[in-house]
């Protein structure tokens, strides 16, 4: 005689040994993996009678993506096309300090004009900028 289906809700879990929980969830993967393969199974006959296919992979690995996609996982390896922007100004307290004078503006820039110094002073000439170059960062 067949046993009668158990609703979730009658579980008592806490009387459940440890063992036995894991042997419940073991048994509940088990049956979900059947299932799921069960469908797929079917979404494939499906697809196959359209004339197309089904590929599944797990979720985070390599598969197919939609042209122009990116996912978080890959990165770009082509090489960046963008020139080099020489620096246009710099920070005459940190001469390691440069900015192009693209993006977002550096804090020690904003802070130099806050505080009253022409923006002509933080300009690198081009004749000096080509021979002068900023002492290398410390290492570390």
């Amino acid at each position: 005689m067949a046993r009668a289906p158990v609703s979730i809700e009658d579980l008592n879990f806490d009387e459940l040994s440890d063992g036995q929980l894991r042997e419940l969830i073991h048994r509940a993967r088990e049956h979900l993996s059947q299932r799921i393969t069960a469908r797929l199974d079917e979404l494939r006959t499906l697809a196959s009678e359209a004339g197309l296919s089904v590929n599944v992979s797990a979720i985070g690995e390599g598969g197919t993506q939609r042209r122009g996609s990116k996912s978080t996982g890959q990165r770009h390896t082509a090489p960046d096309r963008r020139g080099k922007v020489a620096p246009k100004f710099r920070n005459p307290d940190n001469p390691t300090e440069i900015w192009s004078g693209r993006g977002r503006e550096p804090l020690w820039y904003k802070n130099k004009l806050a505080a009253g110094v022409p923006e002509e002073s933080l300009r690198i000439d081009r004749a000096s900028s080509q021979q002068v170059e900023p002492p290398p960062a410390p290492p570390g």
